[in-house]
């Protein structure tokens, strides 16, 4: 993928409330990023919670004697409604918007990084 997708896709990410408390928000990444491994050709399961966002569950259709596991968090510590103050940018060098250092960017840097070990 370009930048320019890399950089689209953390847009997306980054422009979703996803506060640790609050539950839609986190609820809603999940399914963003439910959409994009599945797509990918993982299998995505949630374990659904009932005060905090679910937790997803995925593993790779093909994979036979796997070895290696992620893990990554969807929710920021940003209080609600911070997006509206704050939604991402851009400059030359860097982007910015709650979750973009904690985590959100290192989930796009790991679905591309799946991309190509598929490929």
């Amino acid at each position: 993928m370009t930048t320019n997708g890399m950089l689209h896709r953390l847009e997306t990410l980054v422009n979703q409330e996803s506060g640790t408390y609050n539950k839609q928000g986190v609820d809603r990444v999940g399914e963003t990023l439910t959409k994009w491994f599945s797509d990918l050709g993982f299998v995505i399961t949630e374990d659904v919670q009932q005060d905090r966002g679910n937790n997803l569950i995925g593993y790779y259709k093909g994979a036979k004697d796997a070895k290696i596991i992620v893990l990554a968090h969807m929710d920021t510590v940003f209080k609600e409604g911070t997006v509206n103050v704050r939604p991402f940018s851009k400059d030359e060098q860097y982007a910015y918007g709650p979750g973009v250092f904690d985590m959100k960017a290192s989930i796009v840097v790991l679905y591309e990084a799946l991309v190509e070990l598929k490929k």
